[in-house]
């Protein structure tokens, strides 16, 4: 139990450590703090997020703008009800309120570009490694979080 108490500090760290790295990543591909933006103006004028094709000058595929697109309404709700994405000035903001499914969504999707963050010696990682090591991570920390909430 005080195990996982100190264990609570270290995974809040890592995380806010690792979801800012996501955030100044996708903000530097896209070349834009807002990058979520144009897919949220599409999706609150009622057309569909695969319909964004480019986000600045960089494509975007359909995929990964549908991906976005339920990340907002996961955020905002399905008619946008908790109205907090339209808000969001950055890429730490946006990144801050995705849950940790959300961040691998956005890891997977844009692998091409996080694939050399993510390295085990000499070799980097494949996607599916990646994959399961964050299914871990986040295992681990819901157990130490679950653990704290019960004890504390």
């Amino acid at each position: 139990m005080a195990e996982h108490a100190q264990l609570f500090g270290l995974f809040h760290s890592f995380e806010t450590a690792f979801r800012s790295t996501v955030a100044v990543t996708l903000e530097r591909h896209y070349d834009h703090q807002r990058w979520w933006r144009k897919i949220d103006d599409e999706l609150r004028n009622g057309n569909k997020a695969r319909s964004v094709k480019k986000i600045g000058t960089v494509p975007i595929p359909s995929d990964t703008a549908h991906s976005f697109g339920e990340i907002i309404y996961a955020i905002d709700g399905d008619r946008f009800q908790r109205n907090l994405v339209w808000g969001f000035v950055n890429g730490f903001q946006f990144v801050e309120a995705c849950h940790l499914s959300h961040i691998a969504r956005l890891i997977e999707d844009h692998w091409t570009i996080f694939s050399s963050r993510f390295v085990r010696g000499p070799n980097r990682l494949s996607l599916d490694h990646f994959k399961r090591k964050f299914k871990r991570f986040v295992m681990l920390e819901m157990t130490c979080i679950t653990t704290s909430r019960s004890h504390g």
